[in-house]
């Protein structure tokens, strides 16, 4: 009996196991045929978006992924490509085969690397320690996509924290039909976008093509700009010039102003600035005052005093934080911060504003103030705080606009006394033909008090003002869609500010709860041994 009730047990035990790796099997293949995965991180870091799914599953043809990955990479790398691969073969598994992937290990196959070179992957030179010693060695680690004749190239990939925006974006881009191109206004002491602007037209040549547009020739912004960018001018512009970017809106085109009415220059010398622009804005429904926003939301600032160099916190440099973002607009809705340095206010003109979408993106605290034409910028200062409240530090019109030379003498090309008289024919005949339009049912028109937040001396330290300064410009140009992916990642998670009392209620609390808590279970257990000590007694 005790025999067969043992082998009853076994049998058992043998059966729950040969179960159980049954439905282990069937769950592996299913699995392996639907694809399938569980992200419990707050912003899905370590899955794709929706935007990503649909951009896979609408593709309409083949698109190749390739993927230059030596075989031997020193090990802080093993991660990143298997993390590439991971992301890579989730793009695959939504595109209902549209995308294919391929791994290729040039080694020393002379062709593969010359394809290399050709798609613009580099061989990299890696350096690992091994056994005591550095080693050096060299390999690939990046990827081309493939449509066609067009190709888009992330030469190297050594970190996948955008690495979803920059695959997704390489797919929008090789199937779009148009190139969409963004222009840089210069000639009037705008921020040059070769040298100030580095950084920021750097990301914007990712997606689009970006060029400098010149106004002082008289001619009108050619068409095939979709944006146009006017970053910080410092010198008056022409009628003819504000015309010219009036008739630019009135095609139904995009704007993207960064633009304080203080220029502030070296030793903080202000002065007004002299753009002109002011009149042209106001009548769109926009109003730059010429002032500067304090907030004691406020980043630090280095600042040098004969030999000494101190950070203080400085706020003229309002710092906006999550509540400040307007929570409705896909452009700053998923931000978390921005500074804006020296920051002008922006408020909207109400009555200019009708068939239009006025739209308050970016607001500083309800403690901040402002300077009216400031002409003391030290630290050292002491901060006189005016009227409190928030205030507008950048503003989003869309809809119907009307031309501000609707009621004005239209501004006529200049033409050149030294050009012949055949030149000054064709260009008085193109002038004639110059069709005036009065308005637009639809155009977008961005403005911020702030030229510097984008610059290469601040994207050096406040990094994700980069991720604003993209969004605005996708808005304004293509696609809405990709913010949601660039916005992903935290880009900055600060301490909640505290009042006073606040503060000093935590310092005293960290100093002697712990010794409170402590005393009182140490008399807690004194009275629990004496009262076990007393029912021993008894």
């Amino acid at each position: 009996m005790t025999f067969n009730r043992k082998a009853k047990q076994s049998l058992n035990a043998l059966y729950t196991v040969l179960i159980i790796a049954g439905i282990l099997i069937l769950v592996n293949y299913i699995a392996s045929a639907v694809f399938f995965r569980i992200d419990i991180t707050q912003n899905k870091d370590y899955s794709v978006s929706r935007v990503s799914k649909d951009a896979a599953r609408d593709l309409d043809d083949i698109v190749n992924i390739k993927g230059f990955f030596s075989e031997n990479v020193p090990p802080n790398l093993i991660s990143i490509k298997q993390d590439v691969r991971d992301i890579i073969e989730e793009y695959k598994n939504y595109s209902n085969g549209k995308i294919r992937v391929s791994y290729i290990d040039p080694k020393d196959d002379e062709e593969l690397i010359k394809e290399a070179r050709n798609l613009g992957i580099p061989e990299l030179q890696f350096s690992s320690l091994e056994k005591d010693k550095y080693e050096v060695s060299t390999g690939y680690l990046g990827l081309a996509v493939i449509y066609g004749t067009k190709k888009e190239v992330i030469p190297v990939l050594d970190d996948t924290g955008n690495l979803e925006y920059e695959l997704t974006s390489a797919i929008k881009k090789v199937m779009q039909k148009d190139d969409f191109t963004v222009g840089f206004l210069k000639g009037h002491g705008e921020l040059d976008k070769e040298s100030e602007l580095r950084f920021s037209s750097g990301e914007l040549e990712k997606l689009y093509t970006v060029t400098a547009v010149d106004t002082a020739n008289g001619n009108l912004i050619p068409d095939n700009i979709s944006t146009l960018i006017i970053a910080g001018a410092k010198e008056e512009l022409t009628d003819r010039e504000k015309y010219a970017i009036d008739q630019f809106l009135m095609k139904g085109k995009s704007i993207f102003v960064l633009q304080e009415n203080i220029d502030v220059g070296e030793m903080l010398q202000t002065s007004t600035n002299k753009s002109g622009l002011g009149p042209l804005l106001e009548h769109y429904g926009v109003k730059i005052n010429n002032n500067f926003i304090l907030d004691p939301s406020c980043e630090m600032a280095s600042f040098s005093s004969g030999f000494t160099q101190f950070f203080t916190s400085y706020p003229f440099w309002p710092k906006i934080l999550k509540k400040g973002f307007n929570s409705e607009n896909v452009i700053v809705s998923q931000l978390e911060a921005a500074v804006f340095p020296w920051t002008s206010s922006v408020e909207l003109v109400e009555n200019k504003l009708d068939g239009k979408e006025a739209v308050k993106l970016i607001s500083t605290t309800d403690r901040a103030w402002v300077q009216d034409n400031p002409r003391n910028l030290s630290p050292q200062q002491n901060f006189e705080k005016g009227e409190q409240s928030e205030k507008n530090a950048a503003v989003f019109l869309s809809g119907k606009f009307k031309s501000y030379y609707n009621d004005k003498d239209k501004p006529e090309k200049d033409i050149d006394e030294e050009i012949d008289k055949a030149d000054e024919a064709s260009i008085a005949e193109a002038a004639t033909d110059e069709e005036f339009i009065s308005e637009t049912p639809y155009a977008r028109l961005l403005v911020v008090g702030d030229s510097d937040f984008a610059t290469d001396q601040f994207l050096k330290r406040f990094s994700f003002n980069m991720l604003f300064f993209q969004n605005a410009v996708d808005a304004l140009t293509m696609d809405e869609t990709l913010i949601q992916i660039r916005s992903k990642g935290v880009s900055d998670r600060p301490i909640k500010e505290l009042s006073d009392a606040a503060r000093n209620s935590t310092k005293f609390f960290n100093i002697f709860a712990v010794t409170i808590v402590v005393l009182l279970a140490g008399i807690l257990r004194y009275f629990l041994r004496k009262k076990t000590k007393f029912e021993d007694n008894i």
